[in-house]
This record gives C-alpha cells, structure tokens and sequence, in this order.
C-alpha cells in the first residue's frame, strides 16, 4: 500500500432521526487548511470538521481518521461520521 495523507474538511449537520451526517466535504492541500476551510463551513452548517486520514485510493484501504479541530454545536464523538 502507498499510503498518502488526505486532508478533509466537512460541514456536519443533524438529521430528522437525530444522527450526526457529514455534508459538503472538501479535500485540501494540507492540515492548515483543512481547519480553515472547516471554520467557513461552521457559518453555514451546525458545524464542521477538520480531518486527516492516511490510505490508498487504488486499493480503498485507510487508516482511522485523526480529528485535527471541530466548530459548532457537536458531541464529542463524531466516530459514526467517518465511517
């Protein structure tokens, strides 16, 4: 596996059955603006996150996601997004 480090952010909004939905996610260049581009999408979502996850696209193989930072109103796990 060639692993590549991806940096993501996305909004996060709450559905009708109350679970966590991942919404809009944006891949970017690097950590930094992964977190900037998370902080714009908490002025129009009920937050954001910013995330790095390490994997191979050729084989669809990824590591678990590493939070780098969080906006809005949310729960502490936000587990069940990333998967």
């Amino acid at each position: 596996m060639t692993a590549t480090t991806y940096f993501t952010a996305m909004g996060v909004e709450q559905n009708d059955s109350g679970f966590f939905v991942a919404v809009d996610g944006i891949q970017v260049l690097s950590a930094n603006d992964a977190i900037a581009a998370a902080q714009r999408l908490a002025h129009t979502h009920m937050g954001a996150v910013a995330f790095s996850r390490q994997g191979d696209l050729e084989t669809g193989e990824f590591a678990d996601a590493v939070e780098l930072a969080k906006f809005g109103e949310l729960p502490d796990d936000l587990s069940s997004i990333f998967a």
